[in-house]
């Protein structure tokens, strides 16, 4: 179609040129939304430390290529049996919509195709090293490869059935290193020792498991060593002093009954006044509905911890009238949190 900018008045154009400009526009606008949307990142890396190549998903926020500063880094482990496609197939929705309706903040997420099920572990034979792997060349090359922070407050973990064990063993024995995690059911037994460990625990997990991970018979101290709550005993001061925020949960409907250990864990925390949030879902089991929902209070959560919370003129004016009550006690709460007030009061 022909146009006859002759017939046009000055500073119109003709109507179909305008038409032209509008689509290019629209078209521009939808490729440039499209280019600074979330994506998903195809990655994989070379290592002794496992089989190799580990193949692994990233997921970017949206605005990433526009970034003025490094944003928290996520190490999101799935759970036995499963790969990098929980990111990329299942839980990918859930973070896109938690970043278009502004409930959290812009981070990198990242899931590593794990052996089926090795539990994140440093198998006791050296067969396979998963956690100095994911602590070790891992974690420097996702510093390396995306623009994410290197600092503690911005590197946290998460996970969900044997991805929360993982996650809690990494956070426990690197409170250096995370400054946060979110345990989703994790696959751990409501005890600390393994000669208390029954078939009611791990009717799941057959002894040629257990004894591929940790050795033939089961070395009792190397599974004590690694097990989530007797870290947690062993290295309550570590824990407590590093600030390391603890998000828990479970469903106690469990069909695994992960709900026992995961209470268990909670007990072991709350005796060695180890600050953390536990939830124990009602009616909710290991897999269906449940999961989408309990994955966004995880990470909303975790998006919590990277900024400290806005004064609350309500809580101050609480507390102004009620510190003068603590002063004349002799003894503080449970976690000291106005243990400052007591030994500065007359306790009378």
């Amino acid at each position: 179609m022909a146009v006859d900018a002759a017939r046009t008045t000055e500073g119109e154009y003709p109507k179909y040129a305008t038409r032209v400009l509008i689509a290019t526009a629209v078209c521009l606008l939808a490729a440039a939304a499209q280019a600074q949307g979330p994506r998903l990142v195809d990655g994989q890396l070379e290592s002794d430390l496992v089989p190799s190549p580990v193949e692994y998903y990233a997921l970017l926020p949206p605005g990433y290529d526009d970034l003025e500063e490094p944003v928290p880094l996520v190490l999101n482990l799935h759970g036995g049996g499963g790969s990098r496609d929980v990111l990329g197939v299942r839980q990918q929705p859930i973070f896109v919509g938690m970043w278009e309706a502004g409930t959290l903040p812009p981070m990198v997420i990242v899931t590593p195709s794990a052996t089926g099920r090795c539990f994140y572990m440093d198998y006791r034979d050296g067969s396979q090293n998963w956690e100095s792997f994911l602590i070790g060349p891992f974690l420097a090359h996702l510093r390396d490869t995306y623009n994410v922070r290197t600092n503690r407050r911005g590197t946290l973990v998460t996970g969900i059935s044997m991805g929360g064990m993982g996650s809690l063993r990494l956070a426990f024995k690197y409170p250096e290193t995370f400054g946060a995690v979110a345990s989703m059911e994790p696959g751990i037994a409501p005890i600390d020792d393994w000669n208390d460990m029954r078939p009611k625990h791990r009717f799941w997990r057959g002894n040629d498991l257990m004894e591929s991970i940790y050795g033939s018979p089961v070395d009792r101290e190397y599974w004590n060593a690694n097990n989530p709550a007797t870290i947690a005993r062993a290295s309550a001061d570590v824990i407590r002093e590093s600030g390391l925020k603890i998000f828990l949960e479970a469903g106690d409907e469990d069909l695994f009954w992960l709900y026992e250990g995961t209470e268990f864990l909670h007990q072991v925390l709350w005796d060695q006044k180890i600050r953390h949030e536990y939830r124990l879902y009602y009616g909710a089991d290991h897999v269906g509905r449940t999961l989408g929902p309990r994955t966004e209070e995880a990470y909303r959560f975790l998006g919590g911890t990277l900024s400290d919370p806005e004064p609350d003129p309500g809580v101050e004016a609480t507390r102004r009238r009620i510190d003068p009550l603590k002063r004349r006690l002799t003894e503080a709460d449970h976690y000291e949190v106005d243990k400052a007030l007591i030994e500065g009061g007359e306790g009378q």
